[in-house]
């Protein structure tokens, strides 16, 4: 994960320093979001029930924080990232995911009424995720209940991820101030394999972090000079 903030960083650097050497039609955003990825395990689960392991769920709680600059009142160019995580436990045994991706986006608005606009994105960049089983079942003996931990195995996933997604937004005041809205889309990670601390895994199912996501926004326009 700390690539992963280093990726934003960068990214948000370059992003505000282009907007403010850009005409008085050119703006920044910050927006923070938070709503579902839903995700596509079938490969993965059915391994993980063939062997008597609970399935990782498939859909997905998100938080996410983004930015973009707007050029000349239409061109979007901004960066997010999006944590998403689930669990679910089957008899002691806890089947925790984690995951998480950095996007370079570039949009377009296609329709920006006085405070509504809708705008397409395309994006690229970089995504893992962790998943963690652990049995926390007690072996019976009463000292081994409180000194030993629990079994765990993890796998791990990562890769390049493109996007394709849209947004609306509707503006709380016409200039400086607020908005609301929404962001959906689908997000593909090449198959990469899983991988644990030992290295690479062969022979496995489908890494799987494809997904689509829908997420409420709620942002703030800064130095919005229309």
């Amino acid at each position: 994960m700390q690539n992963l903030r280093a990726f934003l960083l960068i990214g948000f650097l370059a992003l505000t320093t282009h907007v403010s050497a850009q005409s008085s039609r050119s703006y920044g955003t910050l927006f923070v979001g938070s709503g579902a990825n839903m995700m596509n395990f079938a490969s993965l689960n059915q391994r993980l029930t063939d062997n008597d392991l609970p399935p990782v769920s498939n859909i997905a709680m998100n938080a996410n924080v983004g930015g973009y600059g707007v050029l000349d009142g239409r061109v979007l160019v901004g960066a997010e990232g999006t944590l998403y995580f689930s669990r679910n436990n089957q008899e002691g045994i806890i089947n925790d995911m984690v995951g998480g991706y950095g996007i370079f986006q570039v949009g377009y608005s296609i329709v920006r009424k006085r405070r509504l606009e809708f705008y397409p994105l395309v994006g690229v960049g970089f995504g893992s995720l962790a998943i963690r089983l652990r049995d926390t079942r007690p072996d019976g003996y009463f000292q081994n209940y409180f000194d030993e931990l629990p079994n765990v195995r993890e796998l791990i996933g990562r890769g390049p991820m493109i996007q394709l997604a849209a947004g609306v937004q509707y503006r709380l005041s016409q200039r400086n101030g607020y908005f609301i809205g929404l962001r959906g889309g689908y997000v593909n990670m090449g198959n990469s394999g899983w991988r644990f601390s030992g290295g690479q895994l062969i022979d496995g199912p489908a890494t799987a972090g494809s997904n689509f996501f829908l997420n409420l926004t709620f942002g703030m326009f800064l130095h919005d000079l229309y």
